[in-house]
Formats: structure tokens, C-alpha cells, sequence
């Protein structure tokens, strides 16, 4: 009888403070702040810094843009951005301070995309709809990418 009583208190109380914690919760997540935190880029330096703080001429698409002005490829969206342009010449590619795409290191989350046949990039191969973010670095980023970065570096993340 001892240990009836005492695995029934045990349920009432554990049931009991299930259901006063589950109503403060719902009620707590009704009355959460939000914060909008501040844009760090990494493709500048390698490391995480605040936009206004790299020693560099970058530029970032969001995905709220992509989705605003309805992009449907990654050269598309490249172009909303200065020194970049959507060649006409060559099918979805791109152009950056007078350079082609074969001259401009491409990469999906830090790991490179360019063709080790003509350094040029499939952009359809990146869908759009997966894009959180992309940096742009223009200038030469050979001193941290190597030779391929000429012109700049995309990061598409």
C-alpha cells in the first residue's frame, strides 16, 4: 500500500507540474522579444567580421532580396549588385571589373565550383530557392583564395 501511495503522489505531482510548466510556456512564447542581429561576412578575410569593419569592397544578397525582386538565377541576382554584370555574351555568365567568369573564384559554402577544365561555373547547379546569403569580394583575393580569384570571389551560402 506504502509504495502505491507513494508512485500515485508521484504521477499527480509530475502530471500536475507538466501542466502549470506547459501554460507559463505557451504563455512566455507569446510575449518573446526580437532582435535583428547585425550582417558579419566571412569570404573578405576567412573570419567573421561585421560588413563595416572589412578592409574590402563586398557586397551581400540576402534571400529576403532574391525572394523580393523574384530572382531566378544566381547571375540574376548577381547583377542587382555594383561592378557586376550579367554577360551577354556568354550564356549565364558574369562579368566583374572587366573580367569573365573564368577569372572570378566561385564557391558553395566555402568549397570551390569552378570547372578544373575552363574555370567557368554551371550556375544552374546552384538553385536559388537554397540561397541564405551571397558575398561578393571584388578585386583580387589571390592573397587568401589563391590564383583562380583575379577578379573576385563569390561565397554563395
Amino acid at each position: 500500500m506504502k509504495k502505491r501511495l507513494s508512485k500515485s503522489l508521484l504521477m499527480t505531482v509530475l502530471i500536475t507540474g507538466m501542466c502549470i510548466g506547459g501554460a507559463q510556456g505557451a504563455y512566455a512564447a507569446d510575449d518573446l522579444n526580437t532582435f535583428a542581429l547585425d550582417e558579419y561576412v566571412v569570404t573578405a578575410t576567412r573570419t567573421m567580421k561585421q560588413l563595416q569593419e572589412v578592409p574590402a569592397s563586398v557586397s551581400v544578397v540576402t534571400a529576403k532580396e532574391i525572394e523580393e525582386k523574384n530572382i531566378m538565377s544566381v547571375p540574376e541576382a548577381l547583377a542587382t549588385l555594383p561592378g557586376v554584370y550579367k554577360s551577354q555574351a556568354a550564356q549565364g555568365g558574369i562579368k566583374m571589373r572587366g573580367f569573365n567568369t573564368s577569372d572570378i573564384l566561385v564557391m558553395v559554402d566555402g568549397m570551390q565550383v569552378n570547372s578544373t577544365y575552363n574555370n567557368n561555373v554551371s550556375w544552374e547547379l546552384v538553385p536559388v530557392a537554397n540561397i541564405e546569403r551571397i558575398e561578393v569580394v571584388r578585386g583580387a583575393g589571390s592573397s587568401l583564395y589563391g590564383g583562380r580569384a583575379v577578379a573576385g570571389v563569390i561565397n554563395i551560402i
